[in-house]
């Protein structure tokens, strides 16, 4: 049997599998995977093949606090997420930009998120609105692009 990472149209019908055996075995009512962490779910690489998806999906069960796993709820490294360590932490603080606003320092890092996010979506505005929770025109807004008001309310 080929690896997972070339089986991609399986990985939708296994993690379906593995929440009805999730939900079979701890009595939980069954939940459902969104479509933005099911997009992370078919785009991971899964190099420990099928055990991997199926511990992912027990984990997203146990964390998910809602019927429906969003990508916050997945492994960090399947959502290309980070996680700090105490040390590196430590060495991040020290990179800060002590003495600068909070608002300049949160706007430059709203601005790496909506570029990474773009990136994810291939350049598509209108996904990458979608997946962030805004508007259109608020995502245009944040990038810093000017837009026909015409434009947006014909979109």
């Amino acid at each position: 049997v080929p690896p997972l990472r070339k089986r991609k149209e399986d990985i939708e019908l296994l993690a379906n599998h593995f929440l009805d055996n999730y939900s079979s075995l701890t009595g939980a009512k069954k939940k459902e995977i969104d479509k933005f962490a099911m997009k992370f779910l078919t785009n991971y690489k899964w190099p420990h093949n099928v055990g991997e998806l199926q511990n992912a999906i027990q984990r997203a069960c146990a964390l998910s606090d809602d019927k429906r796993i969003k990508p916050s709820d997945l492994p960090p490294k399947i959502t290309n997420r980070v996680e700090i360590s105490d040390d590196e932490n430590e060495a991040i603080k020290h990179q800060l930009p002590i003495g600068s606003k909070l608002s300049d320092y949160i706007k430059k890092q709203e601005k790496v998120f909506i570029r990474e996010t773009l990136k994810y979506n291939n350049g598509s505005r209108e996904k990458t609105a979608s997946m962030l929770g805004v508007s259109i025109a608020t995502l245009y807004r944040k990038m810093g692009l000017k837009v026909e008001r015409d434009k947006l309310l014909n979109s």
